[in-house]
Formats: C-alpha cells, sequence, structure tokens
C-alpha cells in the first residue's frame, strides 16, 4: 500500500480545484502515480506535483492525467486554463480589464487583448504563431499580450483570437470593439480597414443642416418598414426594456432631429436596426449637426458681451 497523499494545496482555488479533478479521475480509475506514469509518458513525481494543488501543471500534463483515468478532455484543459489565469493573477494583480461590450478606447481594447490571452493560459509566443499557421509572428503576438500595441488590422486581431481560442458570441463581441475603438479613436488610415463603417462616415460627414440629419433618419425609418413615431416608441419599450423606452413624444423630437445625444436616441437607432458600432457615428454627426447648427443663432445672455460668452464655452 502507497504512503497517503499530502492534502491539497489551496492557496489559489482554482489550482486547488484543478488537483482535486485530476485526483478524482485518477481514484475512478484505480490507478497509482507509477500506473498513470507507465500510460502517460510523464514521470510519477511529475503526475504527483501535477495533483498537488501548488502551481499549475503544464497543460498537456493535466490533460494526459486526466485523460488517461477515462476523464473529458475539455473540462480537463478548461479547468486549467482558470488554474492558470488565477495564478498568474496571483503572481502579478493587475485591474480587470472591461468586458468587450464595454471597450471603447485604445487603452480598454489593449486590456481586451490582455485578458484573453490570459484567459487562454498564456501561451508560449511559439505556441501562438503554430496555431496561427505564421499570421502572427513572435514579436507582433509580444507586442500585444504585452500592451504595446493594438491589432493593426481586423485579420491580425482574427489571427490573434484563433491563437487564443475565442469562439462565438465573444468573437463576434470582440471584433464589434475593435470596430468600435477605431471609430472612435483610429487614424483615418486606419478606419479605412472598416470599410462599413468608414462608408459611413464619409456619408454622415457630409450632413450640414438639420434638414440634413431629418432625411437621413427618414431614410432609416423606411428601411425599417416605416414605422410611425408611436410604434418606433412601443418598440424601444420591448427591445431595451423600460429603462430605454422612448416615449411618443421624444421619438418624434429625435425624428425631426433635435435630439441625438442622449440613451433614447440610441434606443430608436436600436429600433430602426442600426448596430452599436455604427451607432456611434450617427450619435457623433448628430451632435455636430445640431451643435452647428444653434451656433449662429444663439446670443450671448442680456448683461454680457460677446467676449465673456466666448471665454464661457471654452
Amino acid at each position: 500500500m502507497g504512503r497517503k497523499e499530502n492534502p491539497v494545496v489551496r492557496k489559489v482555488p482554482a489550482v486547488g480545484r484543478l488537483a482535486d479533478f485530476q485526483r478524482a479521475w485518477r481514484a475512478t480509475a484505480g490507478l497509482t502515480y507509477e500506473d498513470l506514469a507507465h500510460a502517460t509518458g510523464w514521470s510519477a513525481s511529475t503526475l504527483r506535483n501535477a495533483a498537488s494543488g501548488r502551481r499549475p501543471p503544464r497543460r498537456d500534463v493535466a490533460r494526459d492525467a486526466v485523460t488517461h483515468c477515462g476523464g473529458p478532455e475539455q473540462e480537463a484543459i478548461a479547468l486549467w486554463r482558470q488554474a492558470r489565469y488565477y495564478q498568474r493573477l496571483a503572481d502579478r494583480p493587475r485591474p480587470q480589464a472591461p468586458a468587450a461590450h464595454l471597450v471603447r478606447t485604445v487603452v480598454d481594447l489593449a486590456a481586451l487583448v490582455e485578458e484573453l490571452y490570459e484567459k487562454n493560459g498564456a501561451p508560449s509566443m511559439s505556441e501562438v504563431e503554430d496555431r496561427t499557421d505564421g499570421r502572427l509572428g513572435h514579436s507582433t503576438a509580444h507586442r500585444l499580450v504585452t500592451k504595446r500595441t493594438i491589432p493593426a488590422d481586423r485579420d491580425q486581431f482574427e489571427a490573434f483570437l484563433d491563437a487564443v481560442e475565442v469562439h462565438e458570441p465573444l468573437r463576434a463581441q470582440c471584433m464589434e470593439a475593435w470596430d468600435r475603438v477605431i471609430t472612435l479613436n483610429g487614424p483615418v488610415r486606419v478606419q479605412r480597414k472598416v470599410p462599413h463603417l468608414w462608408r459611413l462616415r464619409q456619408k454622415l460627414d457630409l450632413l450640414r443642416t438639420v434638414d440634413d440629419l431629418v432625411a437621413e433618419l427618414g431614410v432609416l425609418r423606411t428601411m425599417a418598414g416605416s414605422p410611425t413615431d408611436a410604434e418606433i416608441a412601443d418598440r424601444t419599450a420591448r427591445i431595451g426594456g423600460i429603462g430605454r423606452w422612448a416615449p411618443q413624444t421624444i421619438v418624434t423630437q429625435i425624428m425631426a432631429g433635435q435630439r441625438t445625444v442622449d440613451l433614447f436616441f440610441g434606443s430608436v437607432l436600436d429600433v430602426l436596426g442600426v448596430p452599436s458600432d455604427e451607432q456611434i457615428l450617427w450619435r457623433q454627426a448628430g451632435q455636430r449637426v445640431l451643435s452647428e447648427d444653434r451656433a449662429p443663432h444663439e446670443l450671448p445672455p442680456l448683461g454680457r458681451t460677446v467676449t465673456d460668452s466666448v471665454e464661457m464655452l471654452g
């Protein structure tokens, strides 16, 4: 009879859970570490350390320790990723990255890239290159995961998502995040790499008056089936819930080009079928048109000079 195994170390709970999983499947299979070593090719001491809970083992060690006992490979890998993620987080604490749908800035996107890499178990740069068939080289991958740069274009980001094994629906959210960041912050040469957003921006940049804006909103209404203001208001409640319900009076104001910068504008655009990344451009265009339209008609308050008003506006 072998010596009794030491209790699992639980300093990092996720690492302890992975150790428990390995031990449970080895017990189910009725194997000793020596038996498992013979089956897997790993040494008994390596397998014993892998199930100790002190540190996460290599991915292939954890996988083999479970699958050779009849356990599920994907669950073993998922537990290994969690163990590796939380161990690295314990070793080097860092601020939490925003969720993909909340990413708005270049800094946000860089943090998201790092988070996706860490959640995949922080594979080596050689692994990253192999998983992408060379589409993402060592140096580029390293610059991405260390937040020195963001993906240069959609193809490079797609390659990175392949490397860190991001699947739907998160994959689509990540690509929307890249589009959104480039739309809001990217230079023109990069924005052109998102063709549908670039074309929309060019079109909206031509809007000069409220009448122009109203005409374009009318096109959206027609494409959405020509709903009335009352129907749009009703649909905002059904799509976004009571928190994003736009009353009919507000819908009328929006469709007349009188308000474009608040939450209600987003609700109406949702009803009219405008994707979230395109809504940013609509909001920017609406704000610009309204500010340009009002500027010539606004007079300084009585008792103040024009100079005073300019100073107040910065």
